[in-house]
Order: structure tokens, then sequence, then C-alpha cells
């Protein structure tokens, strides 16, 4: 029976087999670049993506929370200053702010000091009042820090000095 295809030569149906296989290799190749391609813009885009999402959310973020913590840092830090230099005993054995407003006026300028400084007998009236110049209370948020003063004299009176902050 005599074969009815159109490859009567055998070195011809070869080459037409062979034809192909070249074809899809060179086919491959191209294919391969261009998937490594798209491969690539579709990353940069989801990187591009997952950016904008995260800018968007921390855009959202509330510093308020955080100048919160630094105020009342601050306000501590400042109370132990006074105490520990002794800043607070001198002004009220000289009664004189003098010492306090310079130290006042030495903090970072964001923030706003008041140091009020009561007896322990009356603790309604301050004794002694100072505060940061250029700084008018009128905050949202004060924070206040009170402190006791106990001065190395006979008497029993001691003091407490309230020092409150606020940002400008």
């Amino acid at each position: 029976m005599k074969n009815n295809n159109n490859f009567s030569c055998k070195k011809c149906s070869e080459k037409i087999r062979q034809k192909p296989f070249v074809d899809r290799k060179k086919s491959a190749q191209k294919q391969k670049g261009f998937i490594i391609t798209s491969d690539s813009f579709l990353g940069l885009t989801l990187l591009a993506f997952f950016l904008l999402v995260s800018f968007f959310y921390l855009s959202q973020i509330n510093t308020y929370s955080w100048n919160s913590v630094d105020l009342v840092n601050s306000a501590r830090d400042l109370s132990t200053i006074l105490e520990k230099n002794s800043i607070l005993s001198d002004a009220i054995s000289q009664e004189s702010a003098g010492t306090i407003v310079s130290v006042l006026n030495s903090t970072p300028a964001a923030f706003c000091f008041e140091v009020t400084i009561f007896q322990s007998t009356s603790t309604a009236i301050p004794f002694m009042n100072a505060t940061k110049n250029n700084c008018n209370k009128g905050s949202a948020e004060l924070v206040s820090i009170n402190r006791t003063v106990v001065l190395n004299n006979s008497s029993s009176v001691f003091y407490v000095a309230r020092v409150e902050a606020w940002a400008k």
C-alpha cells in the first residue's frame, strides 16, 4: 500500500518536522522576553499600589498623641530640673521669681510653661507665679505637675510648686 502523504522523501519530511521545532524555540525565546517584561511591569505596578496605600494610611496618623507625650515629659523634666538645681527653694527663700523665669525662657519654643508656688497653709492663693515670656494660656491641652518643696529652716511650712505646660 502506498502512503498518500505529500511527504515522499524521507529527508524532506525530516526538514519539515525540524522546522516547526526551530520556530518554536525562537518563539519561546521571544515569549520569554515578553513574560519577563510583563512580570516586571506587574511587580512595579503592585509596588506602586502598596506604596500609595501605605502613604494614605501613614497620612492618617495623628501626631497630637505624640505631642501630648512630649508635653508631659517636658513638664516632668522641667519640674525635676527646678527641684534638683535648688531653683525652687532659692526662689522661695529670696521671694523672687527671676531665676525661674530665666529657666522657663530657655525651654523649647514649642512649649509654654508656668510655675506657680503655693504655701502649704493656703493652696488657693499663689505665693509666687512665673510664666514663660510670650506665652498665653489658651491651648486645648494643659499638663500639670506638682512638686513639694521643703526649705531647710525651722519652719513647719512647706510649699507646693505646680508646673503647668501647654503647646503654643
